[in-house]
Formats: C-alpha cells, structure tokens, sequence
C-alpha cells in the first residue's frame, strides 16, 4: 500500500484517481437508490398508478438521496456527478416505479441540463438550486402550433371525420362546421392574446429570434395545408385550401 499525500495514493496519476473516486460514488449512490426503490417505491406503484397518486413524500426521500442533481454542481446544491452516474440511478428508480424515475429524469435532464449551460447565474442560483434539492420539479412542453408532437395525425383525423359527416349529407357537413368554426376562431384568438400578454416584451425586444421561430411554422402550416390538399385529392373529396 503506498502512503497517502492530500487524500490519494503518491504515485497514482490524477486522472486514474478521479475516474476510480467517481466509479465508487457511482456505485455507492446506485446502491442506495436501489435500496430505497425497492423499499418505498415498488411496494406502492401499483396502487399509486391505479388511484393517479404523485408520491410527493416518496420523491422528498429521493430528493434528500440526491436525485434531483446528479449532475449538477455542488455549489448549486448537487451531486456533481455525471451522466452515466444519472443514467444508473434513473435505472434503479425505474425498476420501483417508472413514473417516478419520469420525474426525476426530466428534471434532470433537459430542465437541468439547459439551466447548466444556457442559464446566468442570478437564474442557476434562483432555479437550478431549487430543482437540484428537489424542492421543484422540472417538466418541459412539446410545441408544434397547434398539434404537440405530431403534426399529421390531426390532420388524418379531420380526414375521417369528414369523410364520416360527408356521408350524411353536404347540409350535415354545414351544420357542424358553423358550430365548430366560431370555437377555432376564439381558440386562436385566445393562444394569441395570451402568448402577448405573458411573453410581449421578450417578443419586441427579441424580434429576429421571432421571426426565427416563425419561418419554420409557417412552413409547417404549408406543410399541413399540402398534406390536407393531398388527402382530399386522393379520397376524392372536393376541397377547398
């Protein structure tokens, strides 16, 4: 054994003596997540999935583990781990409850990891301490105008339907549309006051980031509109783009 000199053995190079300290903080925190979901997470999951139940007091116990800033840097309230350290935990977690290690897993990474690179520091230490000590939970929004993640399934959808109230009659048709049309209208009437009432100034005072947000939505509504021509086409419907 050689003598220790400032907590590592003389002669062990610097970089081989991180790389074991991190493998053994990994193990260590996995073996205690491990412990931890199959004592407090697995014998539940199943009830709290059928009564829709968020475990908070379960994901306090996880946040006082660490789990909500393994990669995050101690002086912000984390671990300073890294990814493949997350990567483990999130797999003991997982096999307890997955939508606990959901959670977790979010907050992590994006939430965290976007606050690690693009946030200030007014905003790391605001946020990013408060998400790492589990006191807040991360969570992040698929956008694509109007649709979330899948731009051509309402598209389709209003294909069958139309389809479906053709068949009853152009009048039918009519009716329906006269309902549907004032609630669309208001719909987005609505989206928009309320994107200009919550993010107005960053709108003015970012007008180029806008304008690049909005060249790919607009073509995304050619798109859609193409897609809509298309089908109506091949079903042999009339249509009107």
């Amino acid at each position: 054994m050689q003598p220790m000199r400032h907590g590592r053995a003389q002669g062990l190079p610097r970089v081989s003596f991180l790389i074991v300290t991190s493998c053994a903080l990994s193990f260590a925190r996995r073996r205690f997540q491990r412990v931890f979901a199959q004592e407090q997470l697995w014998p539940h999951a199943a009830r709290w999935d059928k009564e829709h139940h968020f475990p908070k007091d379960a994901n306090q116990g996880l946040a006082a583990l660490g789990a909500y800033g393994i990669c995050v840097p101690e002086e912000y309230g984390g671990a300073n781990l890294d990814y493949v350290t997350l990567a483990l935990v999130l797999e003991e977690i997982a096999a307890g409850d997955g939508g606990t290690s959901t959670a977790i897993s979010v907050t992590n990474c994006p939430v965290n990891a976007i606050l690690m690179k693009y946030g200030t520091a007014a905003q790391k230490k605001h946020w990013l301490t408060k998400l790492a000590r589990g006191e807040m939970l991360g969570a992040f929004c698929l956008t694509e105008t109007h649709v979330g993640s899948d731009a051509s399934l309402p598209v389709i959808v209003a294909q069958i339907l139309r389809k479906s109230l053709m068949r009853k009659g152009q009048v039918a048709f009519d009716a329906v549309m006269e309902k549907i049309g004032p609630w669309s209208i208001a719909a987005l009437l609505l989206t928009l006051v309320l994107l200009f009432a919550f993010q107005g100034e960053a709108i003015l005072k970012q007008p180029l980031i806008i304008g690049l947000l909005a060249v790919p939505i607009l073509i995304q509504v050619f798109f859609n509109s193409a897609l809509a021509y298309w089908l109506n086409r091949a079903v042999g419907e009339k249509h009107n783009i």
